[in-house]
């Protein structure tokens, strides 16, 4: 696959490439967010998915020696990251049409994608190409000055995870959690495992669970990003019967004391614009937009 500028060329990447995709994506991120915590651990992470066949699901854009695009077909979600300064070339182009044809062929029933707020470029992109825009997902965070003083709901437990042991009910109710979201993808076990337990950012003393009657009835699960520094809710589901409760509040209480008590001054996760019972939970706590990335979805 080539674009008309005869200079750029397109390859499967392989795991030696991982720090120059990462370079990339960071690149793209600083220039349409902001801010990136990408790191090439994370990338090699998500090629080695049991799912993803990275020679017949990535692409990489080489240009002038060096990585300068990069796209990746998931089961669910498509990436497509240009380095900014290798912008208005077709690359982006070129590369999103090779993420549709991939999707089709691995018979996803969705195109997503997720574009930057400040990508107006990349956003024109995909509505050229029969994208529309359905929801916001919203980076927040907060500055730790100290543990949130919340009390556990009553006939409430909570207690770290043991990835172990509680995989398959995090499984059972993570899927209970999420069904009626909008943007939900059901996940096998082994799908639910690999993305959310066996990750390695993951951070296995912030990740909780609540118990009610030796039953799980929410979780959250937590990771460390930017070298440790950041900690980061990465799901945060509570069972249908006990919303409204204060559970949610106070799994997110007991990972920020979990986290100043270790020297974290910084959290922050992402919410969709669609889940604003989650978005008030976060307002409460006092968390704010640090910036706003768009998601596109396009049928197959």
């Amino acid at each position: 696959m080539r674009t008309a500028a005869a200079e750029v060329r397109f390859r499967a990447p392989t795991l030696a490439d991982a720090p120059a995709v990462t370079a990339v994506i960071n690149q793209r991120e600083r220039a349409d967010r902001g801010s990136t915590e990408v790191t090439a651990e994370m990338v090699a992470a998500l090629w080695s998915d049991r799912e993803i066949q990275l020679a017949a699901d990535g692409r990489v854009a080489i240009a002038d020696g060096d990585v300068v695009g990069y796209a990746l077909a998931t089961r669910d979600r498509e990436f497509v990251s240009v380095a900014p300064a290798y912008a208005g070339r077709g690359i982006g182009s070129a590369l999103l049409q090779w993420t549709i044809a991939r999707s089709a062929e691995r018979g996803t029933a969705l195109h997503r994608q997720i574009v930057g707020s400040g990508n107006a470029a990349g956003a024109a992109l995909l509505r050229s190409a029969g994208y529309e825009r359905i929801r916001s997902h919203h980076r927040m965070q907060m500055t730790l000055t100290g543990p949130i003083p919340v009390a556990t709901p009553d006939a409430i437990g909570l207690r770290r995870i043991d990835a172990s042991r509680d995989a398959r009910e995090l499984h059972r109710v993570d899927a209970a959690a999420f069904a009626d979201n909008a943007d939900y993808v059901p996940e096998t076990f082994e799908q639910f495992r690999d993305e959310h337990l066996h990750t390695p950012a993951r951070d296995a003393e912030a990740s909780i669970v609540a118990i009610d009657d030796d039953r799980i009835v929410g979780f959250l699960l937590a990771e460390r990003r930017d070298e440790g520094r950041i900690g980061f809710i990465s799901v945060l589901g509570v069972s249908a019967s006990r919303r409204g409760r204060g559970v949610g509040t106070a799994l997110v209480s007991a990972a920020v004391g979990v986290w100043f008590a270790a020297g974290v001054r910084r959290a922050g996760l992402l919410v969709a614009s669609d889940n604003p019972s989650a978005r008030r939970l976060y307002d409460r706590l006092g968390m704010t937009v640090q910036y706003t990335v768009e998601e596109f979805e396009r049928s197959i």
